[in-house]
């Protein structure tokens, strides 16, 4: 663990897991001016490469590194021996409902339980941005057969079926024609309690947005486009 100068302000980055691309986002945050970084993990931190574990300036483990309510007290434990803690922050896209949930919670500034859902729960996401003038794909949830084949009538195919928060195109699937459709339903019976994202195909050119936004201001961007397209 290393010292720290007054008045730096002190964030605890979450990553349940030490994988390649959280580590990467660990570092990013390291290596920043006017910091002192605290990790919050379910893996132990002696998996942790020793050049960054050294660079932190406190660890607390977690039985759950998606539960809020785990998170929430591992960063009062930090925030207790280690001062205020400023930020709380994490790259994995199932964390953000729950980082957002521990930032009201403990009232620490940043993203809201309300904004993070929109950014995770795809069909709420479509819904913001059509009520916004965006052009979306026509979509809905699904949660019984008939409903789904009411919606292929509606849209035609193909269709495109996923969950509705998932993440990395992970279980998303294109639905050609009705036996597509009717071998789908039979591998995957429709869940009330876990309804289903069925989305109009639409075909055209894919690009992917990326920004940082701070006050309201975007001040990084970037584009980059899809080859070939996903589906």
């Amino acid at each position: 663990m290393v010292s720290y100068a007054p008045m730096v302000k002190h964030v605890v980055y979450v990553a349940p897991f030490f994988m390649e691309a959280s580590l990467r986002f660990l570092q990013g945050a390291l290596s920043l001016d006017g910091v002192r970084v605290s990790l919050i993990s379910q893996d132990p931190v002696e998996r942790l490469p020793a050049g960054l574990r050294q660079q932190l300036v406190g660890h607390w483990r977690v039985a759950n590194g998606l539960d809020a309510t785990q998170i929430a007290e591992g960063v009062k434990k930090l925030e207790k021996t280690l001062g205020e803690v400023s930020r709380v922050f994490g790259p994995l896209e199932q964390l953000q409902v729950p980082l957002a949930m521990v930032r009201e919670m403990l009232g620490i500034e940043g993203l809201g339980v309300q904004a993070a859902q929109n950014f995770r729960d795809k069909a709420q996401m479509k819904t913001v941005l059509a009520d916004a003038g965006v052009p979306c794909a026509r979509h809905q949830l699904i949660a019984d057969e008939a409903a789904a084949w009411r919606f292929v009538e509606k849209t035609g195919f193909p269709v495109v079926v996923k969950p509705p928060a998932g993440a990395g195109g992970k279980s998303t699937f294109r639905l050609d024609n009705k036996q597509d459709l009717q071998s789908f339903l039979h591998r995957n019976v429709p869940d009330p309690a876990k309804p289903a994202l069925y989305e109009e195909f639409v075909a055209g050119k894919e690009y992917s947005f990326d920004s940082v936004i701070i006050g309201g201001r975007p001040v990084w961007y970037s584009i980059s486009s899809y080859q070939p397209t996903p589906l």
